[in-house]
C-alpha cells in the first residue's frame, strides 16, 4: 500500500523538474520510491527534489538521499534537495549524526 507521494512538475522559468515527495518515507516503502524516482529522473537533466510532509521515516531515507547525491556527482544532470524533515525527524537524524546532510543537502 502506497503511503507516500512523488509529485513532479515542470519548472517553466528555469526548465527545472520540481519534485516533491511526502508521507511515509521508510524502509516499508523506500524500494518502491526509488523506483519511482528513478523512471522521474529520466526525464530531464535537472532537477529540484524537495523533500517534505514526513509522517514517517528511517535511515533508509537518509541512504536514498546519499544514493541521489553521488548518482548526481558522477553525471552531467544537476541536482537541488531541499530536506524539510519536521522538528521530530530533525532531532532524530541529528541525533544519529545526519544533521549535517539535511542542511547542506
Amino acid at each position: 500500500m502506497e503511503n507516500y507521494t512523488i509529485k513532479p512538475s515542470k519548472n517553466k522559468k528555469d526548465k527545472t523538474l520540481d519534485i516533491t515527495i511526502s508521507g511515509h518515507l521508510n524502509v516499508s516503502n523506500i524500494s518502491l520510491i526509488k523506483k519511482e524516482l528513478d523512471s522521474v529522473l529520466k526525464k530531464g537533466d535537472s532537477f529540484s527534489i524537495e523533500i517534505t510532509n514526513i509522517d514517517d521515516a528511517d535511515l533508509s531515507l537518509i541512504q536514498l538521499i546519499l544514493s541521489l547525491k553521488k548518482k548526481f556527482e558522477t553525471s552531467k544532470k544537476q541536482l537541488t534537495l531541499n530536506i524539510n524533515p519536521g522538528k521530530e525527524m530533525y532531532e532524530l537524524y541529528k541525533k544519529a549524526g545526519f544533521e549535517n546532510l539535511l542542511i547542506k543537502a
